[in-house]
Parts: structure tokens; C-alpha cells; sequence
């Protein structure tokens, strides 16, 4: 059974979204992270430190949920009936 091109066209665009929604999220904890580095300049509170540690593991298990849907893609694809 093969999809649509409605159908396939949406599963696109969700594996566009995947890609820069974890793209996003990487820029994301590199700045973050950068902030945080000792010789930075910035000052933290350590509670500010572990709700950035608690967002940056956040994104990270964003990032494979990501992956995760990116790779189920292709199934779906052809598991979509017409």
C-alpha cells in the first residue's frame, strides 16, 4: 500500500521539523554551556547552574526523541495505506 502525496508530503515536513528543531537545540546547549564555563565572565548562582544542567539534559533527550521519530520516518511511509 503506498501513501499519498498529501500523506508523504506531511511526513516531509516532519522530518524537516525534526532536523531543526534538534539543530535549534544544539545551538542552544552550546551557548548555554558556553555561559556556564568558568573563565566566561558570568557569574551564576548555583541554583541558576542546575536549572541550566536540568534544560540542557532536557534538550539532549529532546534531541533523541528527535532522532528517534526521524528514524521511524521511512516506516511510516510505508506503513500509511491510501
Amino acid at each position: 500500500m503506498a501513501a499519498n502525496s498529501q500523506q508523504t508530503e506531511a511526513i516531509k515536513l516532519i522530518g524537516d521539523w525534526c532536523k531543526w528543531f534538534a539543530t535549534i537545540e544544539t545551538f542552544a546547549i552550546a551557548a548555554i554551556g558556553s555561559a556556564l564555563k568558568p573563565d566566561s565572565g558570568w557569574k551564576f548562582t548555583w541554583p541558576i547552574v542546575v536549572l541550566c544542567a536540568i534544560t540542557m539534559a532536557s534538550f539532549i533527550v529532546s534531541i533523541i526523541f528527535a532522532a528517534m521519530a526521524l528514524s521511524s520516518l521511512p516506516e511510516a511511509v510505508q506503513d500509511i495505506s491510501p
